[in-house]
């Protein structure tokens, strides 16, 4: 399934990555899922078995500045997510160089000011639950905005890129926190 968001593309993929993330990252090695499909890609001379289509998807985004793709494995049910995102690389500093940080100026305070409105009223909720327990999963998040995986997931990105929130772990272990100050 490939979805397309205002400032994204996000592509599902039913089942976990045949090579595993770390090879899948790194390239080099092909095994694809629909062999019937990467023979008619063949056909008509769009792909290869090279093993080189996710680390050029890579380097095209980090070409044109925009922040690196995210790559998630989910399981029960297996999926993967390659989330190819246009926000450029600029916008991931976007609170950190803020003078508004210099200030006595809430975290909240400097997002509004910083994010367009329909976002921001969105990712309020996982802020005060960030701010109250200090650690949050997307399942959580899920839970809290009453949203799609995805879509939750899409307003934790923008909580990551703007540089408020970490992300820690691996796959079904990932646990997003406020990032403490340098």
């Amino acid at each position: 399934m490939i979805k397309k968001t205002r400032d994204s593309l996000v592509m599902e993929n039913p089942g976990s990555i045949v090579t595993g993330k770390k090879q899948m990252l790194k390239g080099g090695v092909s095994e694809p899922r629909n062999k019937i499909i990467m023979k008619m890609f063949n056909l008509i001379k769009i792909g290869e078995r090279a093993g080189s289509g996710v680390p050029s998807i890579f380097n095209v985004w980090e070409k044109n500045g925009w922040i690196p793709p995210v790559v998630e494995e989910l399981y029960k049910p297996d999926r993967t997510i390659l989330t190819l995102s246009f926000i450029p690389k600029q916008a991931e500093n976007t609170i950190e160089d803020s003078d508004l940080l210099q200030n006595e100026t809430s975290l909240k305070q400097v997002l509004k000011q910083v994010l367009e409105k329909p976002d921001f009223d969105k990712i309020v909720p996982i802020l005060d639950t960030l701010e109250k327990n200090k650690k949050i999963t997307v399942q959580e998040a899920v839970t809290i905005l009453n949203k799609s995986r995805t879509t939750t997931w899409r307003y934790l990105k923008i909580l990551v890129n703007a540089g408020v929130v970490e992300v820690t772990g691996e796959t079904n272990n990932i646990v997003y926190s406020l990032r403490k100050p340098d």
